[in-house]
């Protein structure tokens, strides 16, 4: 499994597992520790996870497994999210879905996720949406007494844009090490944006959520799905894989050093990202899938 140097002394694997839906899959912590030590083989060492996951129990659940087996966790890179908030339970004065990054709630957040994962120190915290109101100054005071308290070891952004992401490094005076965006082939928002451009100029390795589009080009409705997945469909026939293979094969091609999360708790799915690793699509291949998606044939 390639390593990617998110900063000079830092890096992740290729491939990097989330830990969202873990609560859905259906297992044990005996299970999730199985299914880590699995992952382990497959020298997947990225678990990427956030306060909010399975309603905030998805940290406690992961923690679980830390706590029965505490050998496993200096052998993970540990990333996780603070910010947003809904109405649940755990914040009875929640009655709006909001983000927050106020000094003392980043902090909160960041204690919170320590006890629950059952570690001592977080590798990697990313801010999980851009706030119309955030104030750079103050979730860089936060982020820099939470290193210096030695909680967490480096920071990143997830789902901001260019000017956003400048803003919170420039305050923080230290590089962010990673944007966690959405890209598939069915979302192309972060190239429409120059988002993928602005990364790759600056040496960020972006982490990639809903890599597959969220199941629907299994499943295609519209129109534009059903073009997209028969054309995914045929090119993978010529290589004689699976369609998920194929997606990830289509994101391998950028030159960004893209890092794919693989939300499941399912071996075969997490091995076609791995597979993908070795199949290089021709250029005129994957401006086929390209413009499958657009409708229409590039200028």
């Amino acid at each position: 499994m390639k390593r990617i140097h998110v900063c000079e002394d830092f890096s992740f694997s290729h491939v990097i597992h989330g830990q969202m839906r873990s609560l859905e899959w259906g297992i044990n912590v005996t299970e999730y520790q199985a299914l880590l030590e699995q992952l382990l083989a497959r020298e997947i060492t990225t678990l990427d996870n956030a306060d909010i996951y399975g309603g905030f129990e998805a940290e406690a659940f992961l923690g679980a497994v830390f706590k029965q087996a505490p050998n496993l966790r200096d052998q993970f890179e540990i990333v996780t999210k603070c910010g947003i908030q809904f109405p649940n339970k755990y914040y009875p004065k929640t009655y709006i879905n909001h983000y927050n990054y106020d000094y003392d709630y980043i902090i909160q957040q960041v204690d919170r996720s320590l006890i629950n994962l059952n570690i001592e120190m977080i590798d990697v915290l990313l801010l999980h949406r851009p706030s119309p109101i955030m104030d750079a100054q103050v979730i860089a005071k936060a982020c820099q007494d939470l290193q210096r308290a030695g909680k967490v070891r480096h920071f990143g952004v997830s789902n901001f844009e260019q000017e956003q992401f400048l803003l919170i490094e420039q305050a923080l005076n230290q590089p962010l090490v990673t944007n966690q965006i959405e890209l598939s082939v069915l979302n192309h928002e972060h190239i429409d944006n120059n988002n993928l451009d602005f990364l790759q100029r600056n040496n960020v390795a972006p982490m990639i959520w809903s890599p597959v589009a969220g199941g629907r080009i299994f499943n295609p409705k519209t129109e534009q799905e059903q073009r997209t997945a028969h054309c995914v469909q045929s090119i993978a026939h010529q290589y004689g894989v699976s369609m998920d293979v194929l997606l990830y094969a289509w994101l391998y091609k950028f030159p960004h050093l893209l890092m794919p999360i693989v939300g499941s708790g399912s071996l075969p799915r997490i091995e076609a990202a791995i597979q993908a690793q070795n199949i290089d699509l021709t250029t005129q291949q994957w401006f086929e899938i390209y413009q499958a998606k657009l409708g229409h044939s590039i200028k």
